[in-house]
């Protein structure tokens, strides 16, 4: 999953864990990982949001699309054009 990604390329962790599959499968169903900010300080709110969004169990409160993740995140890229 791309909030998995997000997570631990902004935290250094994984957002879930478990000692097998079982486990795990449990933890990504019936657990929420940390809040971003409680281990990385100075993250912005709208990137920790969009993460939390993309690692949601229900569906219908993920994003929609990609292009939405990518409309998201995009104030925080790099500025292109002259």
């Amino acid at each position: 999953s791309l909030g998995v990604v997000f997570y631990e390329l902004l935290t250094g962790r994984l957002p879930f864990t478990g000692a097998n599959v079982l486990s795990l499968a449990y933890a990504t169903s019936m657990t929420t990982p940390p809040p971003i900010s409680s281990i990385r300080p100075g993250v912005p709110w709208e990137i920790e949001q969009c993460v939390e969004s993309c690692l949601q169990t229900d569906l219908r409160q993920r994003f929609s699309s990609i292009t939405k993740v990518a409309m998201a995140i995009a104030p925080f890229g790099p500025k292109r054009g002259p």
